[in-house]
């Protein structure tokens, strides 16, 4: 009986260590599940951040491209009104203004495929910041789910154990308890052997005495 209770005592403080060391993980995994949530939520600001910083230093690259041919525009449409002006409308004059025709159209062309090519890297930076970050948060996506796998299996490895641990532990309890019965029982054997012996003995002195 010593034994059994020494049995049910380890039983218990394994289940009880069984149950700390689940709890123990369950928290680990919920601050590492948290942390990356947290982690990746300030990769993707930062992310968020630069590629803010590049519109706006393409913006303003747009913006003095823009004034400058604003500018070259206004110089060449004076040039071209003093020319009218001042050559009466001569052979000299129209080769002039040819020219200037010319370098306009070259001017709005050059401006046209700069704003093309600005809008065009900052489409394809804008797609490569994006599966930059896409691939990334898919691969932390990964990792968590991995992880989560690898703590239910291990969650169910224990639970396992810890059903095993109290099944024997109910066992335990019920071969205690079959034993006290028993013992009980033979107690009560016992007091009433005792009685009975009791009882005779009185009858052998009665008949003694009589």
């Amino acid at each position: 009986q010593q034994l059994n209770i020494q049995l049910k005592e380890k039983h218990q403080l394994e289940v009880q260590q069984l149950n700390i060391q689940l709890e123990t993980q369950i928290n680990y995994y919920e601050r590492q599940l948290d942390m990356m949530k947290q982690s990746m939520e300030v990769e993707r600001k930062d992310i968020s951040q630069a590629f803010k910083l590049e519109i706006s230093e393409l913006e303003e690259q747009k913006s003095r491209a823009e004034q400058q041919v604003k500018q070259l525009k206004g110089t060449v449409d004076k040039l071209q009104t003093q020319i009218q002006q001042g050559a009466g409308g001569g052979a000299r004059s129209m080769e002039q203004e040819r020219k200037m025709h010319r370098e306009r159209a070259e001017l709005e062309q050059n401006f046209a495929r700069e704003i093309s090519n600005l809008v065009q890297r900052l489409s394809d930076e804008k797609e490569q910041l994006e599966a930059e970050l896409k691939l990334k948060m898919d691969q932390e996506v990964m990792r968590v789910r991995t992880q989560l796998e690898e703590v239910r299996l291990e969650n169910g490895a224990l639970q396992e154990r810890l059903r095993v641990l109290q099944q024997e532990v109910q066992n335990l309890d019920d071969e205690v308890a079959k034993k006290r019965r028993r013992l009980e029982e033979m107690e009560r054997e016992h007091e009433r052997s005792r009685k009975e012996e009791e009882r005779l003995q009185k009858e052998v002195n009665s008949l003694q005495e009589g």
